[in-house]
């Protein structure tokens, strides 16, 4: 039997323990992509899988397991499979998502994920989170990233846009929008009309 404190570490830690934030600007986000393609034999699949990640706000295992049989790069359609019972769906990709996909099945033509390992099969998830903090690294950012960042900050790249909080909850496939709300960023701009000046008129 296991003792207690044992028990304990097989506990997940709060999101604190494994980020500093649940946000990334875009800055940051372009500073990811351009450390990601910078460098490394596998820049080209680093790249691409953060652009795809950020894009579609794709969790670790989804875009990790993701196969060129839900990737349609005549109709620039990929078809999403959502995990923790959310919503799946067709996203369509944007042009530079195409040209990298592309790529990518020129440099590895006999792998069925679209992403795969150095030896066959697909990244493993702690292989995910150790090529996040060497990017995040490169990029000379002083943040604890985390590979489920890009999800959240899909979520507040769209708000920031104004994209309506119903289509961002559609597009992560979140069944309850109460869990999209749970992902979105307070902005400053939320509290741009509180006014803090002593001399006002009471």
């Amino acid at each position: 039997m296991p003792t207690e404190n044992q028990a304990n570490l097989k506990k997940r830690q709060a999101s604190i323990y494994y980020r500093d934030r649940e946000h990334l600007s875009a800055d940051e986000i372009l500073a990811l992509l351009e450390a990601a393609g910078s460098r490394g034999r596998f820049s080209e699949r680093d790249r691409s899988l953060l652009l795809m990640m950020f894009r579609h706000g794709l969790r670790a295992t989804e875009a990790a397991s993701l196969k060129w049989n839900a990737v349609d790069l005549k109709s620039k359609t990929m078809k999403v499979s959502r995990l923790k019972k959310s919503i799946g769906g067709d996203h369509p990709l944007q042009e530079d998502e195409v040209q990298a996909l592309i790529t990518l099945r020129n440099i590895y033509p006999g792998s069925d994920y679209v992403f795969p390992a150095e030896r066959g099969g697909h990244l493993s998830i702690s292989g995910m989170q150790k090529m996040f903090t060497r990017i995040a690294r490169e990029a000379g950012l002083e943040v604890k990233i985390h590979s489920h960042m890009m999800r959240s900050s899909c979520a507040g790249f769209l708000l920031a846009q104004g994209v309506p909080i119903q289509d961002i909850q559609a597009w992560l496939g979140h069944v309850n929008v109460t869990n999209t709300i749970g992902y979105l960023p307070v902005t400053p701009n939320a509290f741009s009309k509180f006014n803090w000046n002593w001399s006002q008129d009471k």
